[in-house]
């Protein structure tokens, strides 16, 4: 039966999972993820254009947005869970215009590497319209984030500042 003016969209699953290990310790790495996350926060990660800043609300319930005052900005991501240093489960939407519909998770675990390092492991399930297709841009995108966002910002590196 035809429905004017419906999309009817085939709903899967994928999940992408990566690390990235960081000369910093997992207590710094913790601290720059929860308290200075609008100094590694890529430009091409703030989608709202300028943001006044990015923030992360490090507490249940808490949210990962950009800012941009007076009541605007953009959701990444809900907290579900917090452990600190250990641990982090965020929750999101992605609307259509970034590729979706569809729910993304992400799980964050800062594990030291057991030689002065830590490895940062990085869990994304998205389901709804997602395919294949779309494991590659998501696992560049936070490669690019994590690797070279927060890890250059943990080692005292400068970040790069537009995607090549």
């Amino acid at each position: 039966m035809s429905n004017p003016g419906a999309i009817v969209s085939e709903t899967r699953a994928i999940q992408i999972e990566m690390e990235i290990r960081m000369d910093a310790s997992k207590e710094k790495v913790w601290t720059a993820f929860v308290e200075e996350m609008d100094g590694w926060w890529l430009p091409d990660f703030r989608v709202t254009g300028d943001p006044k800043a990015v923030v992360f609300e490090s507490k249940v319930g808490g949210r990962l947005y950009e800012d941009e005052g007076n009541g605007q900005g953009l959701l990444w991501f809900t907290v579900l869970s917090l452990k600190h240093a250990e641990s982090m489960h965020l929750s999101g939407q992605i609307c259509p215009p970034f590729g979706g519909p569809a729910t993304t998770i992400l799980y964050l675990q800062f594990e030291d590497d057991g030689h002065g390092a830590m490895v940062l492991k990085v869990t994304n399930s998205l389901f709804g319209c997602v395919d294949e297709s779309s494991a590659g841009p998501i696992r560049e995108g936070w490669q690019y984030l994590f690797g070279e966002g927060l890890k250059s910002h943990v080692e005292g590196k400068n970040p790069a500042k537009v995607r090549a």
